[in-house]
């Protein structure tokens, strides 16, 4: 019911067709079981979960957001889990005949390279259940002389090139290896030689009520979101 990764319960498309996620089950590894049956809004059911990840000292399990057939149709970002299993094949095979894979997973994702290079700086801190940080890649060939900043909330959520912005949320930036692996940003290092690839979100995720949830204000930022097509075009990045 999202169609990309992203930090917040509140990223999830039941919400912008006014759907509950309750009655819901959490559960800790330290073996803290919680019922919701049902919360007065999403930003107080995101805190409970949130909370009692820190409470149990890593994450909890969630499971939520029971639908009837016919919300579920309405709700769900379709074609997800076979998009993942033809990601995996494009990389597998690419390494197989030992040929790039950036630009086939970018088409595939409807999306593009939109920068190479090094990890310059990467910091982060956990803050409150998130992994919050910001990293700097310079770039390297047709982008020597660039220098790519995202801001990380567990995912990439907010990328600059040169001070100016290039992918807002709820577009995606995601970062891989030149051999084709993807990076999380548990493992992101200096040092990295990394392959950016953006692409477009889902179009429900573009919607008015969509964009309050996953926009750039959501998130802090005084920008009104620009879709990722026209900003990779005006950063002459592709």
């Amino acid at each position: 019911m999202l169609g990309r990764a992203a930090p917040e319960l509140h990223q999830c498309t039941v919400h912008i067709f006014d759907y509950s996620m309750a009655p819901s089950v959490l559960v800790s590894e330290t073996g803290n079981i919680v019922i919701v049956k049902e919360y007065s809004d999403i930003d107080d059911y995101e805190s409970i979960a949130r909370y009692l990840s820190i409470l149990a000292g890593r994450f909890v399990a969630v499971v939520d957001t029971p639908l009837t057939r016919e919300k579920a149709e309405k709700a769900l970002v379709k074609n997800t889990i076979s998009l993942a299993y033809r990601l995996g094949d494009v990389v597998l095979r690419a390494i197989e005949s030992r040929e790039p894979p950036a630009e086939r997973i970018a088409k595939l994702l409807d999306g593009w390279v939109v920068f190479e290079g090094f990890v310059e700086k990467y910091t982060w801190r956990d803050e409150k259940g998130f992994l919050k940080g910001e990293a700097y890649i310079r770039g390297k060939g047709k982008y020597t002389g660039r220098l790519v900043k995202s801001y990380i909330m567990n995912e990439h959520i907010m990328v600059w090139i040169d001070n100016e912005p290039l992918v807002m949320p709820p577009d995606l930036f995601t970062l891989i290896t030149p051999s084709g692996m993807p990076i999380t940003n548990t493992v992101l290092k200096e040092g990295m030689e990394i392959i950016a690839i953006a692409a477009p979100a889902p179009q429900v995720w573009r919607t008015p009520r969509g964009l309050e949830l996953f926009g750039p204000r959501h998130f802090g930022f005084d920008y009104d979101y620009v879709p990722v097509e026209e900003l990779v075009v005006k950063r002459g990045v592709v």
